[in-house]
């Protein structure tokens, strides 16, 4: 069960163990009350994760991000593809990672299964470890957050302004921005 709250306590018992409780919407009282009557009537062992509620970016900004990819690709005659693997490796978000040589092409074709945005790219020789290289594990936007999503939409219309394509007003694309960062 996944409940969203923004307030709580935490409380140190007697016995030295941690009482932590949470204040729920009403809107999810049926979920809490299941909750509970399942809690109070056995003594099995729980995990809880608890984790800072991020806005999803919301469809109408990445169907906008693939419009002006599209359009960057028909101008460019290249793929959408090629647009926007691009696009995430100049603008996106990454990790490199030290990769045994052996497990190596396992590990990018794992990672790269996960989808167009998911792709690596090799660093380098590791001087420190034999049988060891770097690369560059780049990120689907469909992992991004609302911050990174907007770099990645700003960096399409600039090369759409760049190519002469057109795009929305700085005003809409603001406005668009602002519907999935949640202000």
């Amino acid at each position: 069960m996944n409940f969203t709250f923004t307030k709580g306590t935490a409380n140190q018992n007697f016995d030295g163990t941690i009482s932590i409780s949470f204040v729920v919407d009403k809107g999810q009282k049926s979920e809490a009350e299941e909750f509970y009557s399942t809690m109070a009537n056995n003594d099995k062992p729980y995990v809880a994760k608890v984790a800072r509620r991020r806005n999803k970016r919301s469809l109408d900004a990445n169907k906008y991000a693939w419009l002006l990819i599209d359009r960057i690709a028909d101008k460019t005659m290249q793929t959408r593809e090629n647009i926007y693997r691009e696009m995430v490796r100049i603008n996106g978000v990454y990790a490199d990672m030290l990769v045994n040589d052996e497990k190596a092409n396992g590990i990018i074709q794992a990672w790269s299964g996960k989808g167009l945005g998911w792709f690596t790219e090799y660093v380098g020789d590791s001087k420190q470890h034999e049988g060891y290289s770097w690369y560059r594990f780049y990120s689907g936007s469909s992992s991004y957050d609302t911050k990174e999503m907007s770099r990645l939409i700003d960096s399409i219309v600039a090369e759409c302004v760049d190519l002469g394509i057109e795009t929305m007003t700085p005003a809409e694309i603001e406005k668009l921005k602002l519907s999935w960062i949640g202000v």
